[in-house]
C-alpha cells in the first residue's frame, strides 16, 4: 500500500507539472487561464497565453496565418509590424505575426504565433502596452518554440 501512495504521488506531481509550453522568463502561470488553455501575466500586466482548438477543415499554416492578419488590419485598427518563423522543441513549424496599434491613446504591442498540425491550430498570444512589452519580445517568441 505504501508503494502505492508513493507512485500515486509521484504520478500527480509529473501529470501537473505538464503544461503545453513554458511561459517566457519573469510571467507568472495562472492557475484559471479561461478562456485559454494556459495563460501568464507579468509584474507590470503584460500577458502571454495560448490555447489549442480543432483545426476545421484542416486549415494550412498558411491559411491560419492570413486569416488571422486579415482579421486583425482589416477589422481592427491592427498594424502589422514584423512576420516570421519558427520550430518547435518537437520540430513543428510555426508563423509568428508582431502588430502594433493604440488603445485608448497607448501603443500596444501584439504578438500572435500558429503552429499547425492536421487535427489542431495552436494560438499563441502575448501582449501589453508597448513601452513595457517590446523588452519582452524576445522571451515571448523563446517561449513560443517551447510548445510540446
Amino acid at each position: 500500500m505504501k508503494r502505492v501512495c508513493i507512485v500515486c504521488a509521484v504520478l500527480i506531481g509529473v501529470l501537473s507539472s505538464c503544461r503545453m509550453l513554458e511561459p517566457p522568463k519573469d510571467y507568472v502561470e495562472l492557475e484559471e487561464p479561461y478562456p485559454y488553455d494556459f495563460r501568464a501575466v507579468s509584474a507590470d500586466g503584460c500577458y502571454f497565453a495560448a490555447r489549442k482548438v480543432k483545426n476545421e477543415g484542416e486549415g494550412t499554416l498558411k491559411f491560419w496565418t492570413e486569416t488571422v492578419k486579415n482579421t486583425l488590419t482589416q477589422n481592427k485598427p491592427y498594424r502589422v509590424v514584423k512576420e516570421g518563423a519558427f520550430s518547435t522543441e518537437k520540430e513543428l513549424s510555426g508563423k509568428y505575426i508582431i502588430f502594433e496599434t493604440e488603445l485608448e491613446g497607448v501603443a500596444h504591442t501584439y504578438i500572435v504565433g500558429l503552429v499547425v498540425t492536421e487535427n489542431y491550430v495552436y494560438v499563441l498570444e502575448a501582449g501589453g502596452e508597448k513601452q513595457r512589452f517590446d523588452d519582452d519580445v524576445e522571451r515571448v517568441l523563446t517561449a513560443f518554440r517551447t510548445l510540446r
